[in-house]
């Protein structure tokens, strides 16, 4: 979790991070503060541009874990 909070800026509202590890996967709950203002991207996207820059500038995490996949429109992302 701390490497998170290492790469975490400010405008990501940040405000909690909870893990929990098992076989082969890595849970994360991120607790975020967002405004409510148009073209302020919303929850999801804001964990996933986390946890990718996370993973992308810290060592560790690339010798350990797989990068994740991008969002999908499915998955809540507005498509342009």
């Amino acid at each position: 979790m701390d490497v998170l909070w290492a790469h975490c800026r400010p405008a990501d509202g940040l405000q909690h991070v909870s893990a929990q590890s098992e076989s082969g996967r890595l849970d994360l709950l991120l607790y975020f503060l967002t405004p409510n203002s148009p073209g302020t991207p919303r929850a999801l996207e804001l964990a996933h541009a986390l946890i990718t820059r996370t993973h992308r500038i810290s060592p560790w995490l690339n010798r350990r874990y797989l990068a994740q996949e991008p969002l999908t429109t499915h998955e809540g992302i507005n498509s342009c």
